[in-house]
């Protein structure tokens, strides 16, 4: 589902072909106790993680692009290292607007976010 967190992002900061390093802190609770997810599992999966990933949109029909930008790296910890990158590419470049999206756990989970970064590369 894309029931989630959602941070948009400033559009003019996106220029093609830049490339970033993303990375979050993630905690999960379900019921209010720790809830742990294994990053092998696939989405919509009992014991699925969350995953990021950047949305972009234009247009009057608001065509919409996807891209993956980060993946759990662990599971079973109280804070869950989330990593990823990213490349800018023309779409995203000249959207509307674009917005990260961390998604993806079971419903009931609570995702917890930290120390979200994107880094540039060039």
């Amino acid at each position: 589902s894309y029931d989630g967190i959602v941070q948009y992002l400033d559009t003019r900061c996106m220029v093609e072909g830049e490339e970033y390093d993303f990375s979050a802190k993630v905690k999960m609770a379900k019921d209010g106790a720790p809830w742990q997810c294994n990053p092998s599992s696939g989405s919509n999966q009992a014991d699925s993680c969350p995953s990021a990933t950047l949305r972009s949109s234009y247009g009057v029909n608001r065509d919409n692009d996807w891209q993956n930008i980060g993946r759990m790296l662990t599971g079973d910890q109280e804070w869950n290292v989330m990593e990823g990158s990213l490349t800018v590419r023309s779409f995203d470049a000249n959207a509307g607007f674009t917005a990260i999206y961390i998604t993806g756990a079971p419903y009931g989970v609570d995702i917890i976010i930290d120390s979200v970064s994107m880094v540039p590369l060039t």
